[in-house]
């Protein structure tokens, strides 16, 4: 067993000797949300009130947490790899998962209207409240946000909702965009679609609302089994199976660690939505049926995001072999996006798969290394630029 499998993420955090902070935040409809702050790296310095850090924020995606960004360990996570940078690092948690569960009037625990969410209200409740925080606690009037998987949904859906909130963003990086999702590949998630009717039956006449994190069928099959040294392969493949095969990027020694934490938890509606969006082929909110839609919407369809709404500047991360966020799908959000400020990064690895962005070897070298020094064209050093052109953000030198 890896001697951080236990480990809270905040005790992760702190065992390799950076600071980090609990944030809470309580949304409109009244989750409460945690947050981890790493206001600065090992060797970077604190904000002064001459240098002013740039802040990243950082959303993880379905079945995740906060520690997608911290896992892989300094060096080779992003999160670190940030502060270290001189960056001023906050890291979300979208409700329902295990740093998330919690509500001012709703019991997770025997409250069903708890779980009664998809990625639709993560991204109109909780992604601006966790942004509004940010900057209030910053005190500053934007941020770059980095999102992965359903962490690039929920931006789009609070973009497409809320516009107001682009003049909030100074860039985003979506690693695996997820939108449209009708040309999923993979055994796995075909065979899941397939049978989308049955599993949606079973789960509303057992009264299932949530994917619970440490469920019996994780506890007992996969971190049993799987933490078993000579079947940890085999296991391997089975998560292959569903994010695209790449055994190079995968670090085995990590193993017991993603078993001890994931899945982070998610409401089956998040489930359900998605199903929906690759049968329908369309971003929509989610379906309530013919009646149930005209109660909502006022029409018998659920309407379509409005990705016009979504100007400010993006940046899509794509790959081959990507079984989540496909080529053709990845394209598609691209022409969807307003003209101007977005731009397409293909990754050079044809295998790249969907985790590898969070958990691959070579994830600095290919897509972290691309993201900071996009970030750095919308920065200014404070010592290097005596004019008073505020257009730009000054960034703490690495001491």
């Amino acid at each position: 067993m890896h001697k951080l499998a236990g480990y809270d993420i905040a005790d992760f955090i702190r065992y390799y000797g950076y600071p980090c902070e609990t944030h809470e935040v309580i949304t409109e409809d009244k989750y409460i949300l945690t947050m981890h702050h790493i206001p600065h790296g090992k060797k970077s310095k604190m904000a002064t009130e001459n240098c002013t850090k740039p802040v990243v924020f950082l959303q993880h995606g379905m079945f995740s947490y906060s520690g997608d960004w911290f896992i892989s360990g300094p060096g080779k996570a992003f999160g670190f790899i940030l502060a270290d940078a001189g960056y001023d690092v906050w890291v979300g948690n979208a409700r329902g998962n295990k740093h998330s569960r919690d509500h001012l009037t709703l019991d997770p625990n025997i409250d069903s209207a708890f779980w009664d969410f998809s990625f639709h209200e993560i991204g109109y409740y909780d992604i601006p409240a966790m942004i509004d925080h940010v900057l209030m606690h910053t005190q500053q009037e934007r941020l770059f946000y980095v999102g992965h998987s359903q962490g690039t949904t929920v931006y789009y859906v609070m973009l497409s909702e809320r516009p107001e909130y682009n003049d909030k963003i100074i860039a985003q990086y979506s690693l695996s965009p997820i939108a449209f999702v009708s040309h999923l590949f993979g055994p796995m998630l075909r065979m899941l679609t397939y049978f989308e009717k049955v599993i949606k039956f079973s789960v509303d006449l057992l009264n299932i609302h949530e994917l619970k994190h440490n469920n019996i069928i994780f506890k007992y099959f996969f971190h049993k089994f799987c933490s078993t040294h000579f079947v940890q392969e085999l296991c391997a493949r089975e998560i292959f199976s569903v994010t695209g095969h790449n055994p190079k990027e995968f670090n085995m020694t990590l193993f017991p660690v993603l078993l001890a934490n994931y899945p982070a938890g998610c409401s089956i509606k998040q489930l359900k939505h998605f199903s929906q969006e690759v049968k329908s082929g369309n971003f929509e909110q989610y379906d309530y049926g013919y009646l149930g839609n005209m109660v909502k919407y006022h029409d018998h369809f659920p309407p379509s995001y409005k990705l016009s709404n979504v100007k400010a500047p993006i940046y899509l991360f794509c790959s081959g072999n990507d079984y989540l966020s496909s080529l053709k799908d990845v394209k598609r959000l691209y022409w969807s996006l307003p003209d101007g400020k977005k731009h397409l990064w293909k990754v050079e690895d044809e295998m790249w798969n969907h985790i590898d962005y969070v958990f691959g070897i070579h994830a600095k070298d290919l897509v972290y290394d691309k993201i900071m020094k996009s970030m750095k064209t919308y920065l200014k050093y404070n010592d290097d630029d005596d004019d008073d052109d505020d257009d730009g953000l000054s960034l703490c030198k690495v001491t």
